[in-house]
């Protein structure tokens, strides 16, 4: 059956042509060479294939393999483990082993029962959507049919189960780098956070929207699935746009410090000396100064091992490494404003060893509670 080429027909095409470009733009620049760069690949081409897959639908064009239509059989199973796959692999070591099982429900549903039993769905289910089992129509169904319209919805909530996942390890990484390094790479961070919401956006306006449309209005029709499209074009130009033209910021961190010192045999004499000899250290050296400083450098200079400084720091003073190095930079930083208020805040905050004005207001409102602009005006009046 013909179909003319209209507007949406037209931006997935380019969605599509876009979504081949970066990967072979990320492909030459040598990103997909590490294995968090193989875990990007996998899950862009995991939005590749549904817009490819929405397009032959569409059109329609029936391409003869059943599994490439694989929204009928839960393909959105993938793109929830790939993409905290990839996320694990930039904030963690690597994958556990038992976390591959997290793909075994995309294998069994969207790929081995497909091919063993093909032609089980509905026609209906093919042809009008998979949720058509629960319009007021009747339609004598199969358990399996049943079956695979329920998994049609949970898919969409392995992958809500996912971001869940993936944000809290998002926290957990940038509680890690604030216990080991005093300027955490903004870059990185909102790097992270910018692909969480990227793909937070596809599965509401995809669950919440599209599912509202159907059950409580009469407006659904099958072409308006392209309102999940869409996104997904963002999403990936987003991460062609970044990756291409951006170094990629690298999380090189001794992970899991913070549980070392549980068994420790620290005493409270020895952490209060330890403490004696981080403050002297700290206000005559001016080792705060330095923008790259970590914490495995600082332990060194004290000759104290790693875990027994994070102990001293986290149980004994009540604070992290990065507002430790911070806080002290926030007290250089007003120094220097009180001395010097010729200087621009920008200079400032190099000066006194922030890597961005950023980091530098965020520190000063924390530890002073109002901005350095604010306090260089109350010191000039």
């Amino acid at each position: 059956m013909a179909q003319s080429l209209d507007i949406w027909s037209a931006v997935i095409i380019v969605s599509i042509a876009h979504s081949i470009f970066a990967i072979n733009l990320l492909a030459v620049k040598g990103e997909f060479r590490e294995k968090k760069g193989l875990w990007l690949l996998l899950f862009l081409l995991s939005l590749l294939w549904l817009q490819l897959e929405f397009l032959a639908i569409r059109w329609p064009f029936d391409i003869g393999v059943g599994v490439f239509y694989g929204t009928r059989h839960g393909s959105w199973l993938l793109m929830g483990p790939l993409y905290f796959f990839y996320m694990q692999s930039i904030t963690r070591d690597g994958i556990k082993k038992w976390e591959y099982l997290y793909l075994l429900p995309f294998v069994l549903f969207t790929i081995l029962i497909p091919v063993l039993l093909s032609d089980f769905l509905s026609f209906r289910q093919v042809h009008y959507g998979m949720l058509t089992p629960f319009d007021p129509r009747p339609e004598e169904l199969t358990p399996l049919q049943y079956f695979y319209s329920y998994l049609f919805i949970f898919q969409f909530l392995y992958l809500a189960y996912f971001l869940i996942l993936t944000r809290k390890e998002i926290n957990r990484f940038v509680e890690q780098l604030k216990k080991n390094i005093s300027n955490i790479d903004q870059a990185l961070i909102n790097w992270l956070k910018t692909t969480w919401i990227g793909v937070l956006l596809i599965l509401i306006i995809c669950t919440s929207f599209l599912f509202l449309l159907f059950t409580y209005t009469p407006l659904y029709r099958r072409h308006l699935d392209y309102i999940y499209v869409l996104p997904m074009s963002l999403l990936v130009y987003a991460i062609s746009y970044k990756l291409a033209g951006v170094h990629w910021p690298k999380a090189t961190i001794e992970t899991g410090i913070g549980n070392k010192y549980k068994k420790s045999k620290l005493t409270a004499i020895e952490a209060e000396k330890y403490k004696k000899r981080l403050n002297v250290l700290l206000m005559e050296q001016k080792l705060y100064l330095n923008k790259e400083l970590r914490l495995i450098d600082l332990s060194a200079r004290l000759n104290i091992p790693n875990h027994r400084l994070s102990q001293v720091l986290n149980q004994h003073m009540d604070i992290s490494f990065y507002d430790l190095i911070n806080r002290c930079r926030v007290m250089e930083a007003k120094k220097m404003i009180q001395s010097s208020p010729q200087l621009t805040l920008l200079q400032i905050a190099y000066d006194a060893g922030f890597n961005n004005k950023t980091s530098f207001v965020n520190a000063f409102k924390k530890f002073e509670g109002q901005t350095p602009s604010s306090f260089m005006k109350s010191i000039l009046k």
